[in-house]
């Protein structure tokens, strides 16, 4: 027998043998604990400290995205696709934006729009269009008649575990909502916990509220996201423009693997 087939024959085996490992271990263990990514941004343009993204980055963020055959759902959307039993898409992503700063309109809208990225974005209610630094309600208006969806940052940005009060949470969680519908003429359906934090009677609070879901930051202890009123989020900086190696990482839906757990509070 020749030398070469002799080596192969050697090597097959256990190549062989370590791909059947492989296959068991992505289909009995990796598998199930695929989670959909779901991105979370603050700001956009040159402005200083990590909330920053710089449009140039972002575009090439959502250029990735749509050149690598990503399905981005708005919020709303990824929850109605999981209650409706459907497989969800294997390149499934979700992009949402807190706090609904003006950048979010001057900087982000326009990349968003060209990328047909339907992004869903967290506003402070208190703050549209009483705030320079926050979008006015035609700026969200505009946003929302082209495919962008808004849900609730609370009426204040306040902490929700510091909130004992039974009225105040009511006022920050519902209130928001009732607001933001009242200026946008549309029901808001997501939620998103101001600084990640929450307490059970958040959530219950929440839920209560009407939203079919709640977003965190890396807080919750469940880390693959089977409650819908604790998702965890994964940041993305300036930085995961600059090396989109590490945007991949984060869209490969295995990144909370890797993320400790820890209370939401």
């Amino acid at each position: 027998m020749p030398r070469t087939s002799q080596r192969l024959k050697r090597f097959a085996i256990p190549l062989i043998a370590a791909g059947l490992l492989f296959a068991v271990f992505y289909a009995g263990w990796l598998r199930p604990r695929h989670t959909v990514p779901i991105l979370m941004y603050h700001r956009f343009g040159d402005g200083e400290g990590s909330m920053f993204v710089t449009r140039r980055h972002l575009e090439r963020q959502m250029s990735f995205l749509r050149d690598h055959g990503y399905h981005v759902f708005s919020l709303s959307e990824y929850i109605d696709e999981m209650d409706s039993g459907r497989p969800i898409p294997p390149k499934a992503v979700v992009v949402t934006v807190d706090d609904g700063y003006r950048d979010n309109y001057v900087e982000g809208f326009p990349v968003f729009k060209k990328y047909r990225i339907p992004a869903t974005i967290f506003l402070i209610a208190d703050s549209i269009g009483t705030d320079p630094d926050f979008m006015t309600w035609d700026n969200v208006r505009i946003m929302s008649a082209d495919g962008i969806e808004f849900g609730a940052h609370t009426r204040r940005h306040a902490y929700l575990p510091e909130v004992h009060e039974p009225e105040r949470l009511h006022d920050e969680i519902r209130g928001a909502k009732e607001i933001i519908e009242a200026n946008l003429g549309k029901i808001v359906r997501v939620f998103c916990y101001p600084a990640g934090g929450f307490t059970p009677a958040a959530k219950e609070a929440v839920r209560a509220a009407g939203y079919i879901a709640a977003c965190t930051t890396n807080r919750g202890t469940d880390r693959f996201n089977h409650d819908r009123y604790e998702l965890k989020r994964i940041k993305v900086s300036n930085t995961d423009g600059q090396k989109l190696w590490h945007f991949w990482v984060k869209l490969s839906g295995y990144y909370n693997l890797f993320r400790s757990e820890r209370a939401g509070y």
